[in-house]
């Protein structure tokens, strides 16, 4: 599982301004996946993705992955 007040995921929209997100929540069925809504539609453009991870026992992780909304 994750902690996910420990936790982040920033969202770096066209242009690399930060997408309007909201709060980072956990699945109700895996505590493994974190939830991070758009607060609005997403424009057209490419996107990255930044996230942080801790767990209950202290181990962190992290990486990045890329995607585009036509």
């Amino acid at each position: 599982s994750i902690v996910a007040a420990e936790s982040t995921v920033a969202v770096a929209g066209p242009g690399g301004a930060a997408a309007a997100t909201g709060p980072l929540r956990l699945d109700a069925k895996d505590k493994r996946v974190v939830i991070v809504p758009f607060t609005t539609a997403p424009a057209p453009g490419a996107y990255k993705v930044t996230w942080h991870m801790k767990t209950p026992d202290g181990h962190k992780t992290d990486g990045d992955f890329a995607f585009t909304v036509k």
